[in-house]
Order: structure tokens, then C-alpha cells, then sequence
């Protein structure tokens, strides 16, 4: 009897340690992935930072035509930490003081390999969207560009970016999400690189998108609906040496915009095609028809 009383306590002690080391388990992080940060600037969840995993950059660089759709949800997480079940009287779409950016970078060393087509110190940065057709402070009609960015900036954003992603792969998972995790506001977390002047000490404007400003207002973007704010991607190369695409060193290149919805779906879109898109489109309509009537009268 006092055998079968041991070997269940041994069972039940095993399955509490398994049980406990699932929950402890710690958030996924992969060499060159995104990673989304919200802040609030006050109120409830002041002291806290969401951090979210969308998986490699590569993918959003490689987008083409195509669209990354529910990402990963992290509306539960959302609302906990900066929402209605916090205690707050508002959503956490609706807090004006409640933000959001993506940042990326595979490795801060000065020198090493390419990967998959990016040359080391190769840099991912949001920028604010404010609506189809309106990007960034600038107020433009096509998507901005983020300020073009010095080499030692560039070495010092990407290793505040690493630095991030240590903090990130330290914490425990969220729930059930191994993609999300909840930290403080201190030292090396997406707080401490953000409330400057200057994001991740390289970006003014700044890589984030404020919440509660009635520009999208549950607005549909591409073919996500319930849109509460959106940031676009931008990928910013140190040289130029084995990268493929290639591009500008130092100035950004658009990849992709990044939304989400009211229940904190994230998705990735394509931009929307602006007015002066529709407008090449439209003399290439043009030059189209009048060479076949020039061949039509030659015939």
C-alpha cells in the first residue's frame, strides 16, 4: 500500500514539473525574425511591453504579390495587459497612448556571410502608416522611406536589435502563444529603444504607429477588415555586397505593410496602389491601345 501511495506521488510530482515546465517554456525567437512591440506611455500597462514574433523578415522581403493573413493573434494579450480586462475604461485600439513598430536584424556582427540574400547588419524597420496614401510625418502620397542612416548608426541600431531579441528569448511564453511575451519597460526592451528622439538609435521619425487616432477606425485595408493600424516594413542594407535584391545602403527599401484588426489579428499586405499608380497604369492602358491602331492603319 505504501508502495502504490509512492509510486502515485512520484506520478503526480512528475506530472506537476511537466506541467510547470510547459508553462515556463520560453518564447520562440529565430536568428533574423521580426518582432512587434507595443508601449503605452501612461495608464494601465505602463510598466509592461507586448512583444510578438512574426517569424523571418525574409518572408515580408519576399512577399511579392502575395499576403501573410492572421500572422499570429495577440488580442487576448493585448487586452490583459492594455485593455478593458486591465482595468481600463477604453479598448487597447482605442488608447491614443498606446503604440506599436516592428524591428528585425539577423546579426550585428561588422562582418560575416550573407543570409538568404542579406548582407550582415541588414536592418528591418516599421514607419508609420496613417492611411492608404498617407505614410510617415512626411505626409506623402506614396509609401516613405525611413532618413537615410549613417554605418556606425546602422552597427548600433542592429545590435539594440539584438539585444531586444535577447531580452525577447529570456522571457516565457505568453498562454499558449510561444510567439508572444510579456516584459517590463527597463533596461533592453522595447521601451528603453523607443521613447527617445530617436528609435533604436538610428530612426527620427521613429519606427511606431499610435493607436486611437480615428484615421483607420476599424477601416479595411487590402483584405483584412477591422484595420486599427498599420506600419510599413521597410528593409535598410549596410553595403550593398552580395545582397539580393539589392538596393541603396543606408536607405530604405519597401517590403510590406503591416496590420492589424480589432482582434488583434496581424496580418501583412501589400500597399494598396496609390493614386499616381493608377495613373502609370493608365498611360500604359494608353500606349497599348495607340499602337494597336497604328498597326490597324498600317494594315
Amino acid at each position: 500500500m505504501i508502495k502504490s501511495k509512492t509510486s502515485l506521488f512520484a506520478i503526480a510530482l512528475l506530472a506537476a514539473v511537466a506541467i510547470s515546465a510547459s508553462q515556463a517554456r520560453a518564447a520562440t525567437y529565430n536568428a533574423g525574425d521580426l518582432i512587434m512591440g507595443f508601449r503605452a506611455t501612461g495608464g494601465i500597462g505602463s510598466s509592461s511591453n507586448v512583444l510578438v514574433d512574426l517569424g523571418s523578415a525574409i518572408n515580408f522581403r519576399d512577399l511579392g504579390a502575395a499576403n501573410l493573413i492572421n500572422i499570429t493573434s495577440v488580442g487576448t494579450d493585448l487586452d490583459a495587459t492594455f485593455g478593458i480586462t486591465a482595468g481600463n475604461s477604453v479598448a487597447w485600439y482605442d488608447r491614443t497612448d498606446l503604440s506599436f513598430g516592428v524591428v528585425g536584424v539577423y546579426s550585428s556582427a561588422s562582418s560575416g556571410a550573407v543570409t538568404s540574400g542579406d548582407p550582415v547588419r541588414t536592418l528591418y524597420a516599421s514607419q508609420t502608416r496613417t492611411a492608404v496614401g498617407t505614410v510617415g510625418s512626411a505626409n506623402s502620397a506614396t509609401p516613405g522611406s525611413p532618413t537615410a542612416i549613417s554605418s556606425t548608426n546602422q552597427g548600433t541600431s542592429a545590435g539594440n536589435m539584438i539585444s531586444l531579441a535577447s531580452t525577447f528569448t529570456n522571457q516565457a511564453a505568453s498562454g499558449n502563444n510561444t510567439a508572444v511575451a510579456i516584459t517590463g519597460a527597463g533596461t533592453n526592451t522595447w521601451t528603453s529603444f523607443t521613447s527617445g528622439t530617436t528609435d533604436f538609435a538610428a530612426f527620427n521619425p521613429g519606427v511606431e504607429q499610435t493607436f486611437g487616432n480615428g484615421t483607420w477606425s476599424g477601416g479595411t485595408y487590402g483584405s483584412v477588415t477591422n484595420v486599427e493600424g498599420a506600419v510599413d516594413l521597410y528593409r535598410i542594407l549596410n553595403t550593398t555586397s552580395g545582397a539580393s535584391p539589392s538596393g541603396t545602403a543606408h536607405v530604405g527599401t519597401y517590403d510590406a505593410t503591416i496590420v492589424i484588426n480589432q482582434s488583434g489579428q496581424i496580418s501583412a499586405v501589400n500597399a494598396v496602389p496609390e493614386p499616381s499608380t493608377y495613373a502609370l497604369f493608365g498611360l500604359g492602358a494608353a500606349a497599348i491601345v495607340f499602337a494597336a491602331r497604328r498597326r490597324q492603319l498600317k494594315a
